[in-house]
């Protein structure tokens, strides 16, 4: 069948796209790629990719390709992106407002097909004035995209399973969601999407973060979903073949399949391509991301009162340095980078020199991949610490109640100078964070 590839979907982790991704493309046997721009060096890279995937694709006489760029992790390094918890405790509608419009208009301007961000959990049901929020700012982010001429793909956790999903969903879908991404080892109830839900989107199911076999392919296209989205280093030709086999053999409805490529060709909406320039100036794009992380900075604890004049800190950081080391340079007294399970000895040890050299002691809980063991802590909790968590803010409700926690619930390296900034008391906390239901702005 022409175009059966169109229902795959590559992934590139790399700078580059390979040569073989490229004549997958031309030979129409993947119909598109998941592009990661924290791998790439420049705005102009991604250019020059989305024209070579473009040219390619004509090439050799296939549809367009999809092009979605992941901005699930980070894309600070082409540009300024707050978190969907920042933009949603900052309240800055307006700020928000135009960055996702000034965003979605590059995006599209340079031929992206659609984004892929943020992830919308829908296993809490409790309505609350902490959901309400980003549910607000969730929608706002699908409309801009919308209006741009681009495709909002949201990965949705966990995947639905029965007709008494989330408002949140309802509302993300009610407001023109382009593509619901679904963890690839759930089953999808794809009735459910189409009958119950009255979603007219793709359906996407995405093997990248979980164990991967061809065979999963057909079945997946069987049960009702329209595109298959590939890890990195899948065989693209023995994916095609899957399909195809199964096809050929009747396993494979072609009802189905028709059904799957008529969605996809409905989200390609025909549009010109316009050249990559920079008439979009960087700075209010910087400004606003910057107002918004600011704005989104919240304490836990008592309200936090930084020394007047020049105030040492000592800096404790758990499994790798992060961008506060750099941002609170000048002002340290003394730092140290502990493994995440460390000696108590070397504990005692930093609590005595902050005693000692009577600075205010800042813990950073930055261990991305664990939640720390809140006996590990006790030691330097007296006198009374800082304490900032940026990839796992509740941890910050590990500390004592009488110690001050900062986090704008974000990881870019914008968000690090917000909280740098507050710290040596150049900004100040907007918002207050009582529990982790709920955020009161002050």
């Amino acid at each position: 069948m022409k175009h059966l590839g169109q229902l795959l979907l590559m992934t590139c982790e790399e700078p580059q796209v390979s040569p073989s991704l490229l004549a997958a493309i031309r030979l129409g046997y993947v119909g598109g790629i998941v592009l990661n721009p924290a791998v790439l060096p420049s705005a102009e890279s991604l250019q020059d990719i989305i024209w070579l995937l473009h040219d390619t694709a004509k090439l050799g006489n296939q549809p367009s390709p999809v092009i979605l760029l992941d901005t699930t992790d980070s894309v600070s390094s082409l540009w300024p992106l707050p978190s969907l918890r920042s933009m949603a405790v900052a309240g800055l509608t307006d700020d928000v407002h135009r960055l996702l419009n000034t965003m979605a208009l590059i995006w599209r301007q340079m031929g992206i097909t659609g984004i892929l961000s943020p992830t919308l959990g829908v296993g809490d049901k409790t309505p609350s004035p902490w959901t309400d929020k980003r549910t607000k700012y969730l929608q706002l982010w699908v409309r801009e995209l919308r209006q741009a001429g681009l495709q909002p793909f949201i990965r949705i956790v966990p995947t639905p399973s029965a007709p008494d999903v989330s408002d949140a969903l309802i509302a993300t879908i009610d407001s023109g969601l382009g593509a619901a991404i679904l963890d690839g080892h759930e089953p999808v109830n794809a009735s459910l999407w189409r009958d119950s839900l009255n979603f007219r989107g793709l359906l996407v199911q995405d093997f990248r973060f979980t164990h991967f076999d061809v065979n999963l392919i057909p079945a997946s296209i069987a049960n009702g979903l329209d595109m298959i989205i590939l890890p990195s280093d899948a065989d693209m030709d023995e994916s095609y073949r899957a399909l195809l086999v199964e096809m050929n053999r009747h396993h494979l409805s072609k009802r189905k399949i028709y059904s799957a490529l008529t969605r996809i060709r409905m989200l390609k909406e025909p549009k010109p391509l316009f050249s990559w320039s920079l008439e979009v100036s960087q700075r209010p794009i910087n400004e606003w991301a910057q107002n918004i992380w600011n704005h989104a900075l919240v304490h836990t604890g008592p309200v936090y009162s930084p020394k007047v004049g020049t105030q040492e800190l000592g800096l404790i950081e758990f499994g790798k340095p992060s961008p506060l080391k750099s941002l609170l340079q000048r002002h340290l007294a003394f730092y140290h980078c502990l493994d995440i399970d460390p000696d108590v000895r070397d504990l005692f040890q930093i609590h005595l020199q902050s005693q000692k050299n009577s600075v205010q002691l800042v813990i950073h809980l930055n261990d991305a991949w664990h939640h720390l063991n809140q006996s590990l802590l006790f030691p330097l909790c007296q006198p009374r610490p800082l304490g900032v968590a940026m990839h796992h803010p509740a941890d910050l409700f590990l500390l004592p109640r009488d110690a001050t926690g900062l986090t704008n619930f974000d990881t870019q390296l914008g968000a690090f100078g917000a909280v740098a900034s507050a710290i040596i008391g150049k900004i100040s906390i907007h918002g207050q964070w009582p529990n982790p239901q709920e955020v009161t702005q002050l």
